[in-house]
């Protein structure tokens, strides 16, 4: 959950999840200090207004509800992460258990390619059927530059995610540094 402050001269925004704090800040025009592009600052303010404030500082609120809790009889809560390193190939993250489905209820992604010349396509999928897919594009100047250009992708899903063998990161091309983690149970 987004949370931001409004101040005369910019927006100060921050998450927390699982420990992890995310935060930034963006300048209002006019207020944009020297060396900061103001065209893209002028984007990222347009975005954020758009995208982000309208959900931002929401009241946070657990539900009880026993339809999507994981404590309702019959339901094991599963989290699970995986980092994996490699050209090419696959990772297996979690399998299901037998006679089991899976519900993802959050995850979160991040990579990286260090590959000077090839791109990635990074898939995670439940046993062969790709569920989501992202790009890691080519360093261009190595491994310092691919820890600037780190794709990162937290999700939440509104009606969990199903998955009925296992998840498994598959990697094609570049070299790429990879996690991921979620949240959900099975029953």
């Amino acid at each position: 959950m987004w949370q931001y402050e409004d101040f005369t001269n910019k927006y100060d925004i921050w998450a927390k999840e699982d420990g992890n704090k995310y935060e930034t800040t963006i300048y209002k025009s006019g207020y944009v200090p020297h060396g900061i592009d103001e065209s893209s600052e002028a984007t990222n303010k347009t975005d954020f207004d758009n995208n982000y404030k309208p959900t931002a500082n929401a009241k946070v609120s657990i539900s009880t509800s026993q339809e999507r809790s994981s404590t309702k009889p019959g339901r094991t809560y599963v989290t699970a992460q995986n980092a994996a390193v490699g050209s090419s190939g696959s990772a297996t993250v979690y399998t299901v258990t037998q006679g089991k489905t899976l519900y993802i209820t959050s995850a979160l992604f991040s990579g990286f390619n260090t590959s000077i010349t090839a791109a990635s396509l990074i898939r995670i999928e439940d046993g062969s059927t790709t569920l989501m897919q992202f790009r890691a594009p080519a360093a261009g100047l190595g491994a310092v530059a691919a820890a600037l250009i780190m794709t990162a992708v937290p999700m939440s899903f509104p009606e969990p995610l199903k998955v009925t063998t296992n998840i498994k990161i598959t990697i094609s091309a570049g070299t790429v540094t990879t996690a991921f983690s979620f949240v959900g149970y099975e029953e």
